[in-house]
């Protein structure tokens, strides 16, 4: 198991990410079949690949493939000589499209409009119009076969017999249908009058599973919750705009993390396999799967790692949920890590900034316990004590030092400066000021090119010369302190030091210089 995957492309889905096998358009003289097809799908120079559009019939078929992608007999008829096919690429994911252009033959009214009747029928027609209510529709394509369960249900409002071609077409292999006979089970018919069936949750749990091995992302991410139930408080929403945070399943099984994270897993592997990784749907769902795997991880024991093994990978996928979907609690998750030094080398400052934008990014994001106090300026106050105590102690980068001990120091910062809004007003000012200096800087780092610039060079040489002198005089009162500890000081710290004094006051600037924090 792993947060990444690498090696050859998988091979183009056979529906698209939602479950559907075909999607259907229609205008009042026009009707347009949309599937996905392999990269390599040409019926003009393929064998094997298929295309016949004829007056009542569709035949597509891929090489290689026993089952026909589409075939059945259409409701109603076209007019074959305008109706034609066109290949293309989706312009977001990149996969190939089959699109099927048929030109009505009859009246607009012909084909009814949406919610869309089914396309296709049965590929022997055997069945009569009006169908019979025990109609085994047994060689109609799973997908047409869902959509005329919901054309009964929703344009008929016949649910009973829309269940039995549901699950008809569940078994075999609808996604929809599942994912509909699912949340049926889930609710039960006390929910809402046009669900026909009691609430049974190992049912629910058996539909979502089945659609999570066919291959639905969101119900990977539901099964997973089977094997490994949420708190209450960790749960997220799956969808924006919903007000309340909603459960994503409960649990009947056994508490199996391994099984919880094979399924997040799943639903990366299906997400990659449709090329959405980049879709603003898909990266929510993303980064919450991957974050998810990395709490498992981290908590450990049933059927993962409880050791060193589990906090890396679970600092594997938070990284990936974090960097690459900058998922909030993950960015917070791998804060922690980085601070903390857990499965990577300390990194303050990359904790520090990653815990602002999950702060900034979702409000309902708190500072960790062991940080209460150190909002806003006091983070970037920590990061400066981390600095000055490996610079003091002479601790190499990536070396874990107390965190505790650096928390408290910054705490104790804050305080002398008069608190954290003195703090905040006057760093300010500071940085303005610095602003500045940095400014002139630059100019006395410029070459003289002209004769201009050589005056300014001139006036800046004196003016640094005076500088130089009041130095030497501040170089030879701290002589002795240099001689008992080197502290290394480049010029932007230096920059830095005059901002913090300018911010703190000197006083507070010299305690911070001559209290070590220890490593």
């Amino acid at each position: 198991m792993s947060p990444a995957k690498t090696g050859a492309s998988p091979p183009a889905p056979t529906t698209f990410l939602d479950g559907a096998a075909y999607t259907v358009t229609q205008t009042e003289d026009s009707l347009t079949i949309t599937l996905p097809v392999p990269d390599e799908y040409d019926p003009k120079r393929r064998e094997g690949d298929v295309v016949e559009i004829q007056e009542n019939t569709l035949l597509v078929k891929v090489q290689g493939e026993e089952t026909p992608r589409l075939s059945g007999w259409l409701f109603h008829p076209i007019n074959k000589f305008d109706s034609v096919y066109d290949l293309q690429r989706d312009a977001r994911t990149d996969l190939r499209l089959l699109n099927l252009n048929l030109t009505k033959a009859g009246p607009s009214d012909s084909f009814m409009p949406a919610p869309t009747y089914p396309v296709l029928f049965s590929s022997g027609l055997n069945t009569p119009a009006p169908m019979p209510k025990d109609a085994a529709l047994d060689d109609m394509d799973p997908h047409s076969l869902f959509l005329l369960a919901d054309w009964m249900l929703k344009r008929l409002a016949k649910p009973d017999r829309a269940l039995a071609w549901y699950s008809k077409a569940a078994e075999r292999g609808s996604i929809m249908a599942c994912l509909k006979l699912g949340a049926w089970f889930e609710l039960g018919k006390d929910a809402h009058k046009d669900i026909p069936v009691e609430r049974d949750r190992a049912k629910a749990f058996e539909y979502h599973l089945r659609a999570a091995d066919l291959g639905h992302p969101e119900a990977c991410l539901i099964v997973s919750e089977w094997f490994a139930p949420m708190s209450q408080d960790m749960l997220i929403k799956l969808r924006p705009g919903e007000e309340e945070t909603q459960n994503l399943g409960v649990q009947t099984q056994e508490k199996d993390f391994a099984k919880a994270v094979s399924y997040l897993d799943r639903l990366r592997d299906i997400v990659i396999q449709h090329r959405a990784t980049q879709a603003p749907s898909t990266r929510e769902l993303m980064g919450l799967a991957m974050w998810r795997a990395g709490v498992l991880y981290a908590e450990g024991g049933n059927g993962l790692p409880s050791s060193a093994e589990g906090i890396s990978q679970s600092f594997a996928y938070f990284s990936t949920a974090a960097l690459d979907y900058r998922h909030p609690r993950a960015m917070w998750s791998l804060a922690l890590y980085y601070i903390n030094g857990f499965g990577c080398d300390q990194n303050i400052p990359q904790g520090v900034e990653l815990l602002k934008e999950a702060l900034a990014a979702d409000p309902k994001l708190d500072l960790p316990p062991q940080f209460q106090g150190l909002d806003g300026i006091g983070l970037d106050i920590l990061v400066g004590v981390e600095k000055e105590a490996r610079t003091v102690n002479g601790v190499e980068p990536g070396k874990i030092l107390d965190v505790e001990s650096l928390v408290n120091a910054a705490r104790r910062v804050v305080e002398k400066a008069g608190g954290k809004e003195k703090v905040e007003d006057t760093v300010e000012k500071a940085l303005k000021e610095l602003e500045l200096s940095v400014v002139k800087v630059n100019m006395m780092e410029e070459p003289a090119g002209t004769k201009a610039e050589a005056k300014v060079e001139e006036k800046i040489h004196v003016e640094k010369s005076a500088k130089l002198k009041k130095r030497r005089v501040s170089k030879a009162k701290a002589k002795a302190k240099s001689r008992t500890r080197n502290t290394g000081w480049s010029g932007m710290e230096i920059a830095v030091g005059v901002g913090i004094v300018a911010a703190v006051g000197a006083g507070l600037w010299i305690w911070m210089r001559s209290s070590k924090v220890k490593a």
